[in-house]
């Protein structure tokens, strides 16, 4: 038997790696299915899987994708707001920048009042730009529900998704490599198919992929779900 943890040899009898100190998993068992599950739901991975601290240890959807396209929806607007600012506003500024030099007349323009004229017409632009920011950020804050909704539809069903405890078998294990092309870096998804103990199998895309390497066919674990993920699994060892 192989350990699951650094890959060394073991007897097939042995309940922790002689090199690592690892657990290793109970061998695979010469009974029935039933038997096997039996053995499972008896352990004390699946007794310590019920309660609290194991299932807070469990890893949960993070929320800072969200939190990011927040922020970078705020601030688009706010250049958006400046750029249509810019574009509408300084035509308008010079304008009256022009009108109030033609009231003075020719040779009569005041410095004082041109000066506080233009403190004025700068103050008043920028609280203008400054009001136009604010206004789309309070817009794109009131609808990013529905952007969510569509951008993080999957994150959103992860996160309502409760957590299922399942005593399960692994059978199957496969990656899926895509992504690659020209400069972009190959990503790849990891997956493996657990025998449930209604007979029924069915594949979780892994959580982390170190997960793949902890875990070998015919492996007996205890199976943290969330949806369409193996969130987290223990390798029963007795």
């Amino acid at each position: 038997m192989r350990c699951t943890s650094c890959g060394g040899d073991a007897t097939t009898d042995a309940r922790y790696c002689q090199y690592c100190g690892g657990a290793m998993p109970l061998p695979p068992s010469s009974g029935s299915r039933a038997e096997t599950f039996a053995q499972i739901k008896r352990s004390r991975q699946f007794e310590q899987a019920q309660t609290v601290e194991r299932l807070d240890r469990v890893p949960k959807p993070s929320g800072a994708p969200k939190v990011l396209f927040s922020i970078f929806s705020v601030i688009l607007a706010g250049k958006v707001a400046m750029a249509v600012g810019g574009f509408i506003g300084a035509p308008i500024l010079f304008l009256i920048f022009f009108f109030f030099i033609f009231l003075q007349g020719p040779g009569h323009v005041d410095p004082a009042g041109m000066m506080t004229f233009a403190i004025i017409a700068v103050a008043g632009f920028l609280g203008l730009i400054l009001l136009a920011s604010l206004t789309l950020g309070l817009v794109v804050r009131k609808y990013s529900g529905q952007i969510f909704s569509s951008v993080f539809k999957k994150q959103d069903e992860l996160e309502r998704a409760p957590i299922d405890v399942l005593p399960a078998i692994a059978v199957g294990k496969r990656t899926q490599v895509w992504g690659g092309a020209g400069d972009t870096a190959a990503k790849t998804n990891y997956y493996v198919t657990f025998e449930l103990e209604d007979g029924s199998r069915r594949e979780y895309a892994l959580w982390y992929g170190t997960m793949y390497g902890r875990i070998v066919e015919e492996d007996p674990v205890v199976l943290f779900a969330r949806g369409d993920y193996a969130a987290d699994f223990d390798l029963v060892t007795g």
